[in-house]
């Protein structure tokens, strides 16, 4: 092993040890910033996770953040939890051409997880927002919470959820 690939491991095992003490000690604001991060730099990619590193993401890692969270939020905030609300709102795990009961599907998953606010006015809810109603209501916050609030960056992000959640079912979460 090079020097390069031992400052990678290294930085790689520092992000696990960050978010499983922002896990351990509730902070999950600080947990879904380290999760995006650590995601990012395992898929080196710039800032974001888009399709292809989603799709080239190591099982093994995607295994083991679901984990960190599962154990430190008594099973309420992960992936899996997630994927699986995303198929009980009826949600494909691809999309390819997107139709008007996917961008349906979509809303309905959102307004159940509580990042989207109310399905009459139209209105997503806030980082705080969430957090709170889930808290009061013991509601189940998965990971990815998102301040959107047009359509199409919403479809976008949607678009690319499902082919994480397509990740996350050919990694059986």
């Amino acid at each position: 092993m090079d020097q390069l690939d031992e400052v990678k491991n290294s930085l790689e095992q520092h992000l696990y040890d960050a978010l499983e003490y922002s896990l351990k000690h509730q902070n999950w604001q600080e947990a879904e910033k380290l999760t995006n991060k650590l995601m990012v730099f395992i898929a080196n990619t710039k800032d974001y996770l888009f399709i292809e590193g989603i799709n080239n993401f190591s099982c093994s890692d995607l295994k083991k953040i679901d984990e960190y969270w599962i154990q430190n939020s008594g099973g309420r905030f992960s992936f899996s939890v997630q994927k699986k609300i995303w198929d009980d709102t009826g949600n494909r795990l691809s999309i390819t051409e997107l139709k008007k009961s996917d961008i349906e599907n979509y809303l309905r998953f959102a307004y159940h997880i509580g990042w989207y606010d109310d399905l009459d006015t139209k209105d997503f809810s806030n980082y705080n927002q969430v957090i709170e109603q889930a808290e009061k209501n013991n509601r189940v916050v998965p990971l990815g919470i998102l301040q959107m609030g047009y359509h199409s960056y919403v479809m976008r992000v949607g678009a690319v959820r499902a082919e994480f959640f397509f990740r996350a079912a050919t990694c059986k979460l």
